[in-house]
């Protein structure tokens, strides 16, 4: 054997970095369909409610 490498610490740091991704991933999906979330639904019903009363 010429040459053994331990990649443990690039494997944690690759997971950690990859878990990360994922995280971003998720929440710029959410950011991207926000504007048909319930949330903004409900704000809508609030404001129509304001506006007829």
């Amino acid at each position: 054997m010429l040459l053994v490498i331990d990649t443990t610490q690039e494997q944690a740091s690759y997971r950690k970095a990859y878990a990360a991704y994922i995280e971003s991933q998720t929440k710029a999906e959410k950011i991207s369909n926000w504007k048909n979330s319930s949330e903004v639904a409900r704000a809508k019903r609030d404001l129509t409610k304001g506006s007829t009363s």
